[in-house]
């Protein structure tokens, strides 16, 4: 939708929120949980979850903080995918 350019970095979760508090990344998605020590330094997304899956599909996305047009767009997908849309 953004027409941006995707650009996939593997690493260790802590290394990658590292990385995007530091504005080196612009989203982390992974098994991320809602009540990690990280939730007050990035904002989490609700869990990614396909239509029907059991038990829902276990990776969270991770934005910076602040960025609110930003987490907008990934809420309304993620929201898209968990309805199946």
């Amino acid at each position: 939708k953004l027409g941006a350019r995707v650009e996939m970095r593997t690493g260790v979760t802590e290394g990658l929120l590292e990385a995007l508090k530091a504005d080196e990344l612009v989203l982390v998605v992974g098994p991320l949980s809602q009540k990690s020590p990280w939730a007050a330094e990035v904002a989490l997304i609700k869990p990614l979850t396909e239509k029907g899956d059991t038990p829902p599909f276990p990776f969270s996305a991770a934005a910076p903080a602040g960025e609110n047009a930003w987490l907008s767009l990934l809420e309304a997908e993620a929201r898209d995918l968990r309805s199946g849309a």
